[in-house]
């Protein structure tokens, strides 16, 4: 035990160590805020830690005040910091027993089916975002004016590379618009 100990010791930097402990502690001082999500006096401790972890990662995800949404990067250092506590901080029989209710448990939370759903589900819904963001140039005004300088142009190829372009456009966000739905 104590070699393998030395091994994780040389394989992970101090930064990332105190990153992992820092984002640990953000975890922990949520449950002590939240305690209706973290813990249900029915089971041992942490027993509702699966839900714990996903209302926390839906907090991080959260926009600002000023609109803008975090990265995904923030609930992956939030998932660090929860899975690495889990890997290296167990009791000494290669399992951390979080939550046991009739004998069965998880050595790891975030390999659980709840946890692993809720991270498939906020990276889909940020990837669909971030094709919205990308794919919806042309609005209503813009393409107003796009229709009059159709009708006034001479230049017909020109005229239709525009017409190409906003149609393409309008595409491009209409399936944006859909795989949201």
């Amino acid at each position: 035990m104590a070699f393998s100990q030395a091994m994780v010791d040389k394989r992970v930097t101090l930064n990332t160590k105190k990153e992992n402990n820092s984002n640990w502690s953000k975890f922990v001082s949520w449950c002590q805020d939240n305690p209706e999500y973290a813990h249900d006096p029915r089971l041992t401790r942490f027993a509702r830690l699966p839900e714990a972890i996903c209302c926390y990662v839906g907090q991080l995800m959260l926009p600002d005040d000023a609109g803008n949404s975090p990265s995904m990067n923030v609930a992956k250092k939030g998932r660090a910091g929860i899975s690495e506590f889990y890997k290296y901080n167990n009791n000494g029989y290669g399992t951390s027993s979080w939550s046991v209710k009739d004998g069965q448990g998880y050595g790891n939370p975030m390999t659980s089916p709840v946890v692993l759903g809720c991270f498939k589900g906020l990276q889909r819904g940020k990837k669909a975002t971030h094709v919205t963001r990308r794919a919806a140039p042309m609005t209503k005004p813009i393409l107003k004016t796009l229709y009059a300088f159709l009708d006034r142009s001479n230049d017909t190829s020109k005229s239709f590379t525009l017409w190409f372009k906003a149609v393409t456009s309008l595409s491009w966000y209409a399936c944006a618009i859909m795989s949201e739905v």
